[in-house]
């Protein structure tokens, strides 16, 4: 009997919703979220359809003292993810083993076990309009 290849191993993307996933101007309140970055919206759905798993990572909901607070915040979220992604997704503050990626606009790309930069992080690697 032929033995069948294995299909990739589906990922977990960790995306941070402000500035990221969705419009940020600066905090305005825990109940206020942005409009949808649509490249960003596009590129979480075919993640998705691909059979990836999505994990907003926020500090949104970095308020253990709080845990009404913080339920009521996860709730809000994954409403905006309903209504913009089409389902809800898993929210946390904190960094799992399982993430295979970063996604967040303030991240800054590091070589494994070198230290060195991949990337400019005042340009974000971004050549063409770099100062």
């Amino acid at each position: 009997m032929a033995r069948q290849a294995a299909l990739p191993a589906a990922k977990s993307h960790a995306v941070d919703f402000d500035a990221t996933l969705a419009k940020y101007d600066g905090f305005k309140g825990p109940f206020v979220l942005g409009e949808p970055i649509p490249a960003m919206v596009a590129r979480v759905k075919r993640w998705l359809q691909e059979g990836d798993e999505v994990v907003l990572f926020t500090a949104r909901v970095c308020c253990d003292d709080q845990p009404a607070l913080k339920m009521q915040i996860i709730l809000l979220l994954q409403q905006w993810c309903e209504r913009h992604l089409g389902r809800a997704l898993e929210v946390t503050d904190r960094k799992h083993r399982r993430f295979t990626d970063f996604w967040d606009d303030r991240n800054v790309a590091i070589e494994a076990n070198t230290g060195k930069l991949l990337c400019d992080p005042q340009t974000n690697g971004d050549d063409q309009h770099g100062a």
